[in-house]
């Protein structure tokens, strides 16, 4: 990243100062320094048309399964280039994803390439196991997202902290986001 700052800082004082520097330092000062000459505005002229034309993902999408579905060339067919899909991971709640999982997922992905289409993946855990022993009252819900390196998940300042303001425990690593349970 420097490179580049000096090497446009260069290029910029070349065409401040009226002159063409004989040799820019680096193919990124060549690609900035060609970008300095280009004209203050470019007019693009479409052929006119009465073919129709898709979405241009304004908030018009469908929903698809990209874990049991293998095949969304329909979605383009009905005009949409957008799609939503929600991945379920509740029964994975206290166990890693399994390769096999990870595979049908990734045959979900490498289908909606194949579609010309995008996925906007929302992956949810929509089940929370309380322990049947636990005492009725209110708790302070808190949120741990250790490390997943074996030798950096007990440690605290290795799990991710929450940019919300005064919510992070820093003994324990724990994301407070103020929200209180109550069990009856």
């Amino acid at each position: 990243m420097k490179r580049l700052k000096i090497a446009l800082f260069v290029c910029l004082i070349a065409v401040c100062a009226g002159q063409t520097p004989a040799s820019p330092p680096t193919r990124s000062a060549q690609i900035a320094f060609a970008a300095t000459a280009w004209p203050s505005h470019i007019l693009i002229r479409y052929a006119p048309t009465d073919a129709s034309l898709l979405n241009p993902e304004r908030g018009f999408h469908d929903n698809i399964d990209l874990i049991n579905d293998d095949d969304f060339r329909w979605m383009r067919q009905k005009g949409f280039t957008l799609a939503r899909t929600y991945i379920r991971l509740d029964v994975y709640h206290e166990r890693p994803l399994p390769d096999a999982f990870l595979k049908q997922l990734q045959r979900g992905f490498d289908a909606v390439r194949r579609a010309g289409i995008k996925v906007i993946p929302r992956f949810s855990y929509n089940s929370v196991r309380i322990p049947a022993n636990i005492e009725s009252g209110r708790y302070e819900m808190t949120l741990n997202l250790p490390d997943p390196a074996p030798a950096l998940a007990n440690r605290a300042e290795h799990s991710i902290q929450l940019a919300n303001r005064d919510t992070w425990e820093q003994a324990t690593g724990f994301n407070k986001p103020l929200h209180m349970i109550t069990i009856k």
